[in-house]
């Protein structure tokens, strides 16, 4: 029963740093976007990057 418990802790652990590798990842791309100089066109109006960032952000 210990050998069980020690590794659904040890999973769990692990599922905890990919989660946070992700997330760093996402942070990442949406700071890419956010400074980047392309216009980001939706429904036939254009955004900077700041303003495509928080309509991302609001979809998450």
């Amino acid at each position: 029963m210990m050998k069980f418990l020690l590794i659904i802790l040890s999973l769990l652990a692990s599922l905890s740093a990919r989660d946070a590798h992700y997330e760093d990842e996402v942070d990442h791309l949406l700071k890419y976007v956010q400074t980047t100089e392309c216009s980001y066109i939706r429904n036939g109006t254009s955004y900077n990057g700041e303003e495509a960032r928080e309509h991302i952000e609001k979809k998450c």
